[in-house]
């Protein structure tokens, strides 16, 4: 699921999961508002959500801006996994799409799984790596851990194979 790190005091990070348009900046003081912050209701700038569960930056033109460093001047931008966004001064944001390894029913009728390339079936218990440029789906049934498979990575990326629902990207890493 597609979220945002926020922080207005660096190295303190808050995620917003992004289910819905989110209200980044209240035009009154310039300041990003905070997840739980609903007081501030006068909208400048939004994330707004499109089908492929990516996002569109938009922002009036006198809102300063900077995208990894560039700044927004024509005031709409689609968002890529780990961009960077600074509001004016205070505000520091990063944009992701990774997403938490889980089981979950496998939604479509059929696929090869990406390690032992056996079909998956509509239903069965199953692991879509949550890399964002990966996103390889992999059996995860009992007699059939192919997404745990003796702590390998993926079977087509190098992301770690837990089921432990941490995010491998941090800000603070950076």
């Amino acid at each position: 699921m597609p979220h945002l790190w926020m922080s207005q005091d660096p190295p303190s990070w808050s995620i917003l999961n992004l289910t819905q348009p989110v209200t980044l900046l209240s035009a009154a003081d310039g300041v990003p508002l905070s997840p739980a912050d609903d007081s501030l209701t006068v909208q400048a700038i939004r994330l707004v959500a499109c089908p492929n569960e990516e996002h569109v930056l938009i922002a009036p033109r006198d809102v300063r801006i900077r995208i990894n460093g560039d700044p927004l001047d024509t005031g709409i931008r689609a968002l890529s996994d780990r961009d960077e966004i600074r509001v004016g001064p205070a505000g520091h944001l990063f944009y992701s799409t990774e997403a938490v390894a889980a089981v979950v029913p496998f939604p479509e009728d059929s696929m090869p799984c990406a390690r032992c390339g056996d079909p998956i079936v509509k239903g069965e218990p199953a692991v879509r790596c949550p890399e964002p440029n990966c996103r390889a789906w992999h059996h995860q049934k009992p007699g059939l851990e192919c997404w745990t498979f003796e702590n390998t990575p993926c079977a087509r990326c190098d992301r770690t194979t837990t089921l432990d629902g941490a995010l491998r990207f941090r800000p603070e890493d950076l």
